[in-house]
């Protein structure tokens, strides 16, 4: 899509997930780390932007393909690539929905971008099963997805909604989870879909594969003034991600988290 090459052409993805103490990377990686296949394998990361989690998993010694959209995600990529210890084994332009791999082709598919620039459900139907084909049965697919209440969350806690051109965005996407940014402010984001926990498990289901989780990603810690400042406090850290996982399946906290990520499998 035009418009979200054109947004991430200018917005700094690879900087937003470059912190040590970033909430979103550190629990993302720890919850993938739970059904990370043995070591060596091959992981596919799809919308994988400049490479937040390829590298990491390179790191492990997984051999790692990252296919994003953009070209400045991977030229961005491509640069750390070369200085890097552990490299990617494959960088490649490509769409989620039509990917040049052949079926079966890894033990792992993470999902960590596309499904929430993919407006149409349809879209992300098949974007859901080009993960699915390319993974061997038992395989697991990692998808992410915003939460449906991440505009009202972000925009109080900004105080976004002094501007009556964000409550127009905010009042669509709570209504219909369609976050059309029509603005011209690259603060309000670009177009997306935002998601209920329960479409999330609706549409990988429908894809065809069989979801055994739904969990928050930054959960309540989000919206906590300052948080990844004080988490440079070992124990602070330690307790805060103590709680994150206690509360991370709880049905009443998921929808305040920005992110969710579901863990499904290919029968």
């Amino acid at each position: 899509m035009k418009v979200v090459v054109d947004y991430y052409s200018s917005f700094d993805e690879a900087g937003r997930l470059s912190g040590e103490h970033s909430l979103e990377r550190l629990r993302s990686r720890e919850i993938i780390g739970r059904y990370l296949p043995a070591a060596g394998s091959a992981i596919i990361d799809i919308g994988g932007a400049a490479g937040a989690y390829s590298f990491w998993l390179a790191g492990l010694g997984y051999d790692v393909t990252l296919v994003d959209l953009t070209p400045k995600h991977l030229e961005q990529a491509r640069k750390r690539n070369d200085g890097a210890a552990a490299k990617l084994a494959r960088m490649e332009q490509g769409d989620a929905l039509d990917l040049k791999f052949p079926e079966g082709a890894f033990e792992m598919a993470l999902l960590m971008g596309p499904l929430y620039h993919l407006p149409k459900r349809e879209h992300r139907i098949r974007a859901i099963r080009e993960a699915g084909r390319l993974v061997k049965p038992g395989g697991i697919v990692v998808a992410a997805a915003i939460s449906r209440f991440a505009a009202m969350l972000d925009g109080y806690k900004h105080d976004l909604v002094s501007d009556p051109a964000f409550r127009k965005i905010l009042d669509r996407s709570l209504a219909t989870g369609d976050h059309r940014n029509d603005s011209g402010n690259p603060k309000y984001f670009t177009t997306a879909r935002f998601h209920r926990g329960a479409e999330l498990r609706e549409e990988l289901a429908e894809a065809g594969l069989a979801v055994r989780k739904v969990l928050a990603v930054e959960g309540f810690a989000h919206w906590v003034e300052g948080v990844e400042y004080k988490m440079r406090d070992d124990g602070y850290r330690g307790y805060l991600l103590e709680k994150l996982r206690e509360t991370e399946e709880e049905e009443s906290l998921i929808g305040a988290s920005s992110h969710l990520l579901a863990i499904a499998v290919k029968a």
